[in-house]
This record gives C-alpha cells, sequence and structure tokens, in this order.
C-alpha cells in the first residue's frame, strides 16, 4: 500500500508516522507539510507543500491511500484559517476522493457540535449539533459536510479522536499541566473530558485504513473531571468566573502571549465532549493507555501509568 499523508509534521503526523513506517503491508509514505517531519525512514519521501497555494492534488496518482491531517487548530489573530481548513480541504479531499482507494480524515469530537443539554457518552450515530460561532466545532462540522457530498472510488473514513496528548505534546500545550495551580472556567457542569495517549493515535489511524467507511471515534475507555486531574497532579484548581476567563485568554492572544483565543473557553460552557470507542474497538483497535497515563505523560511524569 503506497500512502500520501498531508499535515505530516505536526502533532497528528508526528505520532502517527512510526506506526505506518513500521508496517510491513505500507510499501511508501509520501508526506507533506510546510516542513519536514522529524522523522525519517527508507519508505518516507518528504514533499514540501503549502495546501493553501500550492496544494498536493498533483501527488495522489499512483497513492492507494491518504491520511489528511492539515488542519488549523490554534489560529492566529486575523489569520483566514478556513483557506487551510475548509477552502483547500475541499480541493484535496475533492481529487483524492476520486483517486484513492480509501481516505481517511482527521475530524474531531467537536464535530458532534456544541450541545445544551447533558449526555452521557457520544456514539457515532448521535447526530450533530450546532457550532455555535466556535471556529474549530464550525470547521470540524463543515469538513464532515463536505465529506458526506463527496463522490468518487475512496472509501471515506472520518476520524473522530478526543484531544490527543503524550511526552511529545508541544511544551506550550503541556504548560496548563506543568503549572502549580490547575485553571478553568467556572462552569453549571462537571469538565469532564478524555485524553488519548500519542502512542495510540497511530495504531488507531493504520486500522482506519482498513475500515468500512463512517465515522469512528479516537478515544481512551476512561474519562476524567478537571477537578480529579488537578488533584491527581497535586496542583490546586481554581475556577474563574466564565467572562474572566475568555477576556483573559481574548487579551493573552491577541498579544501573541497565548495559543488559544476564548473561544475555547467560551465552548466549555456546553457539557464537555465523552465519547464511546466501541466502533473502532470492533476493528481490533485498543488503547494501551488510559487518559490518567496521557495526562502524567504531558505533566513530565511518564513513569506514572495505571492503565
Amino acid at each position: 500500500m503506497k500512502v500520501l499523508i498531508t499535515g505530516a509534521a505536526g502533532y497528528f503526523g508526528r505520532s502517527i508516522l512510526p506506526t505506518l513506517a513500521d508496517d510491513p503491508t505500507i510499501s511508501e509514505i509520501v508526506a507533506t507539510d510546510l516542513a519536514p517531519p522529524p522523522f525519517t525512514h527508507p519508505k518516507l519521501r518528504f514533499e514540501r507543500r503549502d495546501l493553501v497555494a500550492d496544494g498536493a492534488e498533483d501527488l495522489l496518482p499512483g497513492m492507494d491511500a491518504a491520511i489528511h491531517l492539515a488542519f488549523v487548530v490554534e489560529r492566529k489573530p486575523g489569520q483566514d484559517h478556513a483557506a487551510l481548513n475548509v477552502t483547500a480541504a475541499r480541493r484535496f479531499l475533492t481529487a483524492a476522493a476520486a483517486q484513492v482507494d480509501v481516505l481517511v480524515v482527521a475530524s474531531s469530537v467537536m464535530a458532534y457540535g456544541l450541545r445544551s443539554e447533558p449526555f452521557d457518552r457520544l456514539r457515532e450515530d448521535d447526530p450533530p449539533g450546532p457550532g455555535r460561532g466556535f471556529y474549530y466545532a464550525e470547521e470540524k462540522l463543515a469538513l464532515e459536510r463536505m465529506l458526506d457530498g463527496l463522490e468518487g472510488k475512496a472509501r471515506i473514513v472520518k476520524a473522530r479522536p478526543c484531544v490527543v496528548g503524550g511526552p511529545g505534546v508541544p511544551a506550550y500545550r503541556a504548560a496548563a499541566y506543568r503549572g502549580k495551580a490547575f485553571l478553568m472556567p467556572r462552569t453549571a457542569h462537571p469538565l469532564r473530558y478524555q485524553l488519548l495517549h500519542e502512542d495510540d493515535l497511530g495504531p488507531a489511524f493504520r486500522a482506519l485504513l482498513d475500515a468500512p467507511a463512517g465515522a469512528y471515534n479516537v478515544a481512551p475507555d476512561d474519562e476524567i473531571t478537571t477537578v480529579e486531574a488537578a488533584r491527581l497532579l497535586g496542583k490546586r484548581p481554581v475556577a474563574l468566573p466564565m467572562g474572566l476567563c475568555t477576556a483573559f485568554m481574548d487579551l493573552t492572544w491577541r498579544l501573541g502571549l497565548s495559543h488559544l483565543d476564548g473561544g475555547w473557553a467560551r465552548s466549555l460552557g456546553y457539557p464537555t465532549h465523552v465519547v464511546d470507542n466501541a466502533k473502532l474497538r470492533a476493528r481490533g483497535w485498543a488503547p494501551r493507555f488510559t487518559t490518567r497515563d496521557a495526562l502524567f505523560a504531558m505533566a513530565g511524569d511518564s513513569s506514572r501509568r495505571n492503565g
């Protein structure tokens, strides 16, 4: 199998590439991004591409599969993130659907939308909710709607991972887990979440290359609340008023001191996403690590494992 992967130098790409390279059924991997991934292998060929300006459609001939990871997660002030997340994605995915046998696309649990009512665990047949103006949710919803409308030869698989973490997570993302206090907005509901260990991501995407068309949640078995996470890490949980949280995040983001704007805090005003992973487990994938394992790894204490 020959595989083309976009966004290969990002956190997801760095976590997935070693699994693909180790698979004897995969003979070639063509990786695209603005910079080369920090991973080399005889099977791997890097092609520098800006999907917005250059596209990567010309790399599709001869490929059996494509994995589309390229996506602006943390936008910058004034950035036209939709140029990659929507416009360039539509162009690339339309071409890929017509040329490859299988197309695996990184969506998100955010594709379920921001829901007003509490829920237990979301399953793939649960309908999406509204994005409520939160750009990340809106653009993941747009991506899935786009995939639903594509026609071609490809078997289209939508991967819906939860938050992913581990020892390789960028330092600025891990900072919140390594401070003395654990800051969070005050909400009317517990802030539940799942944290998938980065080492479980590659095997999940490899399993999805062989999966029937459709959506698949990618998450560990367990969940945790932010208060529990703080206590496990020996930190003090500090809940701040939502308005203060969002204003502070918006200010620091506009000053270039933070990677996340206030929309991320506002999204936590809705019940947080916890999903069921039974559909992907039925394909033979099983997480090796728990949310707590990934939490300790992000906090710099990977020796603590309880899975």
